[in-house]
């Protein structure tokens, strides 16, 4: 270490004098995730040249994609949590009135056994087409905390849903306008050169 419990204080100025050679190779790594950073840059500009799409569109995008993905996360543990719940409380059997077994009885006739894979995926499946207002009803919530949860689900869906319409028409909106500008500036510049 710089200063062991058997130092007596000789030799902890060369040790001390380290300090500056550790900051300069420290700022060397610095520069090199620079110049990374610099060349995605670059390869970023390339395929916004090549695609005629701006990074921060898709950034904007990819951002409301995940936004939904994660609710549609919570939500679908929410409902897989209210089944489990209930099993739980009911002596590790499947509460009768519940989706979980509601959806057995129609896609299969044998006794019910869900791993909670299936039930994450089925339950997150649900988040999906409630969340987007879709509903197949192919899973219908029947207890009272089902129908609770999928009555807050269908509310909170349809304002994520307007906030995703509303943000999609502003990043088009944006880039539209940007490149209307560009459009006019360089119209303007043209009229100036041939005058």
């Amino acid at each position: 270490g710089f200063c062991s419990p058997k130092d007596d204080g000789e030799g902890a100025g060369d040790q001390l004098a380290l300090i500056p050679r550790l900051l300069r190779v420290f700022r060397i790594f610095k520069l090199v995730k620079l110049f990374r950073l610099v060349k995605l840059m670059n390869v970023i500009s390339t395929w916004e040249d090549e695609a005629g799409i701006g990074f921060s569109r898709v950034l904007r995008m990819l951002t409301l994609f995940f936004q939904m993905l994660f609710l549609s996360h919570i939500a679908g543990c929410l409902f897989a949590y209210i089944a489990l719940d209930a099993k739980e409380s009911n002596g590790d059997v499947w509460e009768e009135d519940s989706w979980v077994v509601r959806y057995a009885n129609t896609s299969l006739d044998e006794e019910i056994e869900v791993s909670t894979f299936r039930l994450y995926t089925v339950s997150f499946y649900w988040a999906i087409t409630t969340l987007t207002t879709v509903g197949y009803g192919d899973i219908l919530p029947f207890t009272t905390s089902e129908l609770i949860l999928t009555v807050v689900v269908q509310f909170v869906g349809t304002l994520v849903f307007g906030y995703v319409m509303a943000s999609i028409t502003s990043v088009v909106s944006t880039e539209d306008m940007t490149a209307m500008l560009i459009k006019k500036k360089i119209g303007e510049l043209n009229e100036y050169m041939t005058h």
